[in-house]
């Protein structure tokens, strides 16, 4: 993946959603201040590209501590945002949902960051799919972090693999 970016976030409307909230929930586990992606704007099978969004919030969990005096997102947290909207990428589109019904983390490659993101800042995370396998379920999913003005923030390669 190149810095440049997968996507124009004036493209997307954020009223146009293909899955909301409570569709991204049906895919994945996380739920409450860990669920990191709260929207797909998009899927593109030919491009093999899913976008997905994140609300920001002044008030979120980490904002207290991390860091007092200047907050900013963890990194951690842009990395498990990727990684949410990439096993959603595969539960959705190659079908990982019906036989591997819990896909976590088995690893992160090529991690940049490229900006901080500060408390209440709405995010756009697209991604591309690189490898599938359905039988194993494993995925390998190049990703970014963009603020809404389309500014990369973050950018990294992330692993998921049945457990």
């Amino acid at each position: 993946m190149t810095p440049a970016t997968l996507i124009d976030p004036s493209q997307y409307p954020l009223d146009q959603a293909v899955l909301d909230l409570e569709g991204v929930q049906k895919l994945i586990p996380h739920r409450y201040e860990f669920t990191q992606v709260h929207k797909i704007l998009a899927f593109d099978d030919e491009e093999q590209i899913c976008i997905g969004y994140r609300e920001g919030s002044e008030d979120e969990f980490w904002v207290r501590g991390h860091v007092p005096g200047r907050p900013m997102m963890p990194g951690v947290l842009m990395i498990e945002a990727m990684a949410q909207t990439g096993v959603v990428h595969g539960h959705s589109r190659w079908g990982m949902h019906d036989t591997h019904k819990w896909v976590g983390f088995g690893g992160v490659e090529k991690v940049r960051f490229r900006g901080i993101v500060e408390p209440g800042e709405n995010l756009y995370i697209p991604g591309r799919m690189v490898r599938a396998d359905r039988r194993r379920g494993y995925l390998k999913w190049e990703g970014q972090v963009l603020r809404e003005n389309g500014e990369l923030v973050c950018e990294a390669t992330v692993i998921g693999m049945s457990f």
